[in-house]
């Protein structure tokens, strides 16, 4: 008895049972324009921004300033203080942009605002040096680098086929995880160093004639790997070799790509893709079938190491990111 006291209440209120001035199957009318969004968000950004404006309220004219002042309507649905959005609005330096919505037979939305800092963007990890060991018939092989504190180090480790690479050392660290692994190549980063001498060393399952390359950058982040690709290819498909996108998100990363070829009377060159690299180590009397080369990608893209060959030969190849 009790519940169908209060259904037969409830139903015999305002309408059948709805709220005051909502008639079944109508929604009241807007009256006011919607609070204007931003995209990006208020926030701290490296570069010039585009921050877009907009609101939900159909045919509403936004009103924005970004010079302290603030912006107004004082006819509904045209802007009497500040600009009239037509597109994104340039944020060069830190601002704090307001906006409003406002449209003809509506009251104006509240002045929303963002601020946004902006900073110049930092510069790309720099390298700094290099260091090389090739061994004949042995089972480590190692080099020597100086680092200044916070540096980064690339590291590429090369057995010919049927060889084992056991480990990568570093003398203070100890055993480093590969970044990335192809035929007979593995890459390594170890960032953020501490200050002074580095040994690196490559350990193999039996004696042979092993590889180590290391490239020292500065300005990498403490956590600078963005990403890693690799390629490989057979001897008779091709004189150059490219590896698959790796996508940045922020500016004026590094590209750094390894190579290798399975012929020692085979000499290569990195290409662009779409970076201009340059050649650290090239071919030399010692390892002539190996190859480092770096670039810096100043806008946000997605990147590949690319090389070309001047025989038909076997070819592995990585590429790393790294970000400052």
């Amino acid at each position: 008895m009790r519940i169908l006291l209060m259904l037969l209440v409830a139903s015999g209120m305002h309408g059948q049972g709805l709220l005051p001035g909502v008639m079944a199957g109508n929604v009241p009318a807007a009256t006011q324009s919607a609070t204007p969004s931003f995209f990006p968000p208020a926030g701290a950004y490296f570069g010039t921004q585009s921050i877009a404006l907009a609101t939900v309220t159909p045919g509403a004219v936004i009103c924005w300033t970004d010079d302290g002042t603030t912006p107004a309507a004082a006819t509904p649905g045209t802007c009497s203080a500040g600009t009239t959005y037509t597109g994104p609005v340039t944020v060069a330096a830190t601002a704090t942009v307001k906006a409003l919505a406002t449209k003809s037979g509506l009251t104006n939305s509240p002045v929303a605002s963002a601020a946004y800092t902006i900073s110049a963007p930092p510069s790309a990890p720099a390298y700094v040096s290099e260091c090389h060991g090739d061994g004949v018939f042995v089972t480590t092989i190692n080099c020597s680098i100086t680092a200044s504190i916070g540096d980064t180090f690339a590291i590429f480790a090369e057995a010919p086929s049927g060889v084992t690479i056991t480990s990568v050392t570093d003398s203070v660290s100890g055993t480093l995880t590969a970044t990335a692994t192809v035929g007979l190549i593995r890459g390594y980063v170890y960032p953020n160093a501490t200050a002074g001498s580095h040994t690196f060393t490559v350990n193999v399952g039996s004696a042979t004639n092993p590889h180590v390359s290391v490239f020292q950058y500065s300005g990498a982040a403490a956590s600078p790997v963005v990403g890693s690709s690799t390629a490989s290819k057979a001897a008779v498909s091709g004189t150059s070799l490219s590896t698959g996108n790796i996508t940045t998100t922020t500016v004026n990363n590094v590209i750094i790509v390894f190579a290798n070829a399975g012929s020692t009377g085979a000499s290569f060159a990195a290409s662009s893709s779409p970076v201009a690299f340059t050649a650290r180590r090239t071919n030399n009397s010692t390892a002539p079938n190996l190859i480092f080369a770096d670039g810096a990608a100043a806008t946000v893209g997605s990147y590949a190491g690319a090389a070309t060959f001047t025989a038909f030969v076997a070819i592995d190849m990585i590429a790393i990111v790294l970000k400052p």
